[in-house]
């Protein structure tokens, strides 16, 4: 099973977690039923991964957490009952339909909200 992140729409203090615990959210939220079927879940992190040409920071902060923490073996539980998962992440430079070419340009900047004049 594939799952799509937009990492930038995950609230700051899951974020603050980690991507391991971002992980188990996501697998105890899908639920033993449908992982049981699937045996392993691979996380695509979509973001702003590049300013510019360039890895942006979160970009460069998350490389080392999926590189050290992944893949990594998930126990889920529910009132179904126990499945382990194999749990990969990534973070999505590219359309998974054309893995060859690189998302550039995709960081923006959080400006200050404009207001309308009374």
């Amino acid at each position: 099973m594939i799952a799509l992140i937009d990492f930038d729409n995950i609230p700051f203090l899951e974020r603050q977690h980690g991507l391991v615990h971002i992980a188990t959210r996501i697998a105890a939220a899908i639920g033993t039923r449908t992982l049981s079927k699937e045996g392993a879940l691979q996380l695509r992190f979509y973001g702003g991964w590049f300013d510019g040409l360039n890895l942006s920071r979160n970009a460069q902060q998350l490389v080392p957490q999926i590189s050290g923490d992944f893949p990594r073996p998930l126990a889920v539980s529910d009132s179904y009952g126990t499945t382990r998962i194999m749990t990969r992440a990534e973070l999505a430079y590219s359309l998974a339909c054309d893995p060859t070419k690189t998302l550039t340009h995709t960081y923006r900047p959080r400006s200050i909200p404009l207001t309308s004049p009374p």
